[in-house]
Order: C-alpha cells, then structure tokens, then sequence
C-alpha cells in the first residue's frame, strides 16, 4: 500500500485519499481529500461570488457546451430579453434552450417560455395543436 504525506496537515495516509492530478509527479494532489474539500469551503466562504461564478461557467461548459462569454454573446445579440415573449428576466437568469436531440443551442428563454416549450416536448406540431386550440371560438 502506497502512502503519501499531506502538505497541509502533515498526515501521513493512504495514497487513495488524495484525488487524482495528471499534471504531479505521483499522479495525485499535494493535498490529502479532506484538506482540498476545506480549502475549496474556504475559498467559497471567502469569495461567495467568484465561487458563484465558477460554478456557473461548469455548468454552462458542461451541460451546453458554452462558454460564459458565449451565453453573454447570446444575451447581447437578444438585446437581454427572452427569445420567444421579448421580455426581459425577472428574478432568474435567461435559460439556455437547447435541442435535446442535437443539443444544439438555440437560445436564450425566460422561465416561462422554456417550461412551456419544455411541457411541450420541443414539438413543433403539438404547439401548433396549442395555438389552434387557442385561436377557437
């Protein structure tokens, strides 16, 4: 069993309780598992807005394959308002809305406007069906 020696507590433990790190000799961060989550919770306590944005650029890159300054290029070229109703977020950030077959990006939408296409299932025909249903007498 292979060990290794916290640089921030001094401990001594087993080589598994270090997270992985490609760019080390060893292959493993200087600091042991329980350290790092400290660390990071400092980090966050410290810096409540850069730890904020930082999750928000993960999420972006993760869940849609954008970058921050992509979203901001979209929420400009919208002129700030959502896509389909033209209005502006209220309490919440524009959603990005995406094909979920091709995970295309398609735009930005309030909340409003992507649960309802969201209700919808991203069908063109059933919001036809909608809106003929609501254009009745």
């Amino acid at each position: 069993m292979f060990t290794k020696t916290c640089k921030r507590c001094s401990k001594t433990k087993p080589i598994e309780q270090f997270y992985k790190n490609k760019e080390t000799v060893d292959g493993r961060h200087s600091h042991c598992a329980e350290c790092s989550k400290a660390i990071a919770r400092d980090r966050r306590i410290q810096n409540p807005i850069a730890a904020k944005e930082s999750q928000r650029r993960a999420h972006l890159k993760s869940t849609f394959g954008i970058t921050f300054e992509e979203y901001e290029a979209l929420f400009t070229g919208q002129k700030g308002v959502c896509a389909i109703c033209g209005k502006p977020p209220d309490y919440k950030r524009l959603a990005v809305d995406h094909d979920h077959t091709t995970d295309r990006v398609r735009g930005l939408l309030c909340q409003q406007c992507n649960t309802g296409i969201g209700l919808l299932g991203d069908s063109s025909e059933l919001l036809e069906k909608a809106l003929a249903y609501l254009n009745q007498q």
